[in-house]
């Protein structure tokens, strides 16, 4: 289009016949990575996740992420006048800005209930491969977020989130691994349409930022308590596959480690203390729990999940082609999350 916005289509399927457009009004003067207007780029939207809080099987909300950065929430829970389905708040959710540079949102984010019971946090990661010019190696930092959703339309900022990071990658018997940090995570509790004035108030979600030339451009997953997604790190290399991946394991509540370790590090089949490993952290005293593997086939897609005994099984489809062997890390098993075992739910019958 000329104003070349981010846009969300609602069309009936039986027909073809369009139900309602909801233009977020962000487009190509709005291009955050240029002043000059002949360089300006159009927006696009990525794909979006339907929400239902009320539990009556009709979507309330949409979200969804754009090539500027913005995390977007659109209203539709008006079932009976389309008029009123529009942007919520008339401005983004929260907006992907990393030393002053955006941070494109290429994925479909996971909704969660927030820990707390009070909204939704929004689970997403930034970066973009979708044209050639993005396989070249990138000095900007991608992001992994997770927003908290209070439904009051006060904008915020990385300022009111609480960071963890990518603290130190370590070789355990060939297989690269990643320890993260755990840092302690307190939601604010102030009034609805305030903000934290300091960390000492409180956070409204977390961040992790991944290393240099890292994205994240497959969808997430949420499985208990666990976020679990794939990273790319591009490479020009014949050689190499295309570039580098890590399936990556962390606790959606807080964006910190799991402990103990979901990986098996030392292949004996069980997922215990002997799986923690030592890290290189004056801070650490005790081995911990890893939280990411790289990948040795290449460029990982999205996992998909199955149920073993003692563990889910992840399937990853490398980009070396050579199908899921888990012996060569084309399915990883991650142990079980106790929050997912034993009775989940119950009924009384009489």
């Amino acid at each position: 289009s000329g104003s070349g916005n981010a846009v969300l289509y609602l069309v009936n399927i039986a027909d073809g016949s369009l139900i309602k457009k909801i233009d977020t009004g962000m487009g190509t003067a709005d291009d955050p990575t240029t002043t000059t207007d002949a360089d300006k780029r159009p927006n696009g939207l990525a794909t979006v996740t339907p929400a239902d809080v009320d539990g009556d099987s009709i979507v309330d909300y949409f979200y969804a992420g754009d090539l500027f950065g913005n995390l977007w929430k659109f209203d539709v829970t008006d079932d009976n006048n389309t008029n009123n389905w529009v942007v919520a708040h008339n401005a983004p959710l929260f907006t992907g800005v990393r030393s002053s540079v955006h941070q494109p949102i290429t994925t479909a984010p996971s909704i969660r209930r927030h820990p707390t019971g009070e909204g939704l946090l929004v689970l997403f990661g930034t970066g973009k491969y979708l044209e050639s010019s993005d396989a070249n190696a990138s000095t900007a930092v991608q992001s992994v977020y997770g927003i908290w959703d209070r439904d009051d339309g006060k904008a915020f900022t990385r300022n009111h989130l609480l960071a963890q990071t990518i603290q130190q990658e370590t070789d355990v018997d060939g297989t690269d691994y990643r320890i993260i940090s755990d840092n302690p995570l307190t939601w604010y509790t102030g009034a609805t349409g305030t903000l934290p004035s300091t960390s000492s108030d409180g956070y409204l979600g977390w961040y992790m930022d991944l290393t240099t030339a890292e994205m994240q451009v497959t969808d997430t997953l949420v499985r208990g308590n666990r976020l679990i997604f794939t990273t790319l790190i591009p490479n020009d290399d014949p050689c190499s596959l295309g570039g580098d991946s890590w399936l990556m394991v962390l606790d959606y509540r807080d964006g910190g480690r799991l402990e103990p370790s979901v990986f098996d590090t030392n292949s004996d089949g069980v997922y215990d203390l002997d799986d923690l490993v030592d890290a290189d952290d004056d801070a650490n005293t005790e081995p911990v729990g890893v939280s990411g593997q790289k990948s040795n086939n290449g460029i990982l897609q999205t996992p998909s999940l199955g149920s073993m005994a003692d563990a889910d099984r992840a399937y990853l489809g490398g980009s070396d082609g050579k199908g899921t062997d888990c012996a060569g890390q084309d399915c990883t098993d991650l142990g079980r999350d106790p929050s997912t075992r034993n009775r989940q739910s119950w009924r009384q019958l009489r």
